[in-house]
């Protein structure tokens, strides 16, 4: 560092390490775009889902492991790295309706209550309307456990489901 006097007599002191600095800053700049870059690649990356036959086609992430398709599910998608022993994962169902008397959503929330009322500890949390691509839908909130609670020494985890 040097200094210098100003006419009055204050004295300044000059930092000569600016090119230092700005070197710095623009490796740290670059490091910061280069870890953005690759987290958007690595979150970008999905796989499309199409039902043959049909316009269905939904997209999910690639690191997703796809399990069996139970009952009448189309696909069925868990997340492996989720930190639970209840992995997160997605189901799709598809049911055919009347198009000449189509049930109203209400109606259909309350078929799906009435087949989940059977699961073990089930529990009814909510419901709330949301839009899906720009179609009316409703998102049903619900928890239950995968195993009995009342064995002695069991532990069963209460599942959050949205639907």
């Amino acid at each position: 560092m040097t200094s210098l006097k100003t006419a009055n007599g204050q004295q300044i002191w000059r930092i000569r390490h600016t090119r230092k600095d700005v070197g710095v800053l623009l490796v740290s700049l670059f490091a910061l775009l280069a870890g953005f870059v690759v987290y958007r690649l690595v979150e970008s990356r999905v796989v499309v889902f199409q039902e043959p036959n049909s316009a269905f086609h939904m997209a999910y992430p690639a690191g997703w492991e796809t399990g069996p398709s139970l009952g009448e599910s189309l696909i069925n998608v868990k997340d492996p790295e989720t930190a639970s022993a209840y992995k997160t994962n997605l189901t799709v169902v598809r049911r055919d309706l009347d198009p000449t008397s189509p049930p109203t959503l209400q109606t259909l929330l309350d078929r799906r209550v009435e087949e989940q009322k059977l699961l073990v500890g089930y529990h009814f949390l909510g419901d709330r309307e949301s839009t899906i691509n720009g179609t009316r839908a409703i998102e049903l909130h619900y928890a239950y456990t995968t195993q009995p609670i009342d064995l002695p020494q069991s532990a069963s985890l209460p599942v959050v489901v949205l639907t």
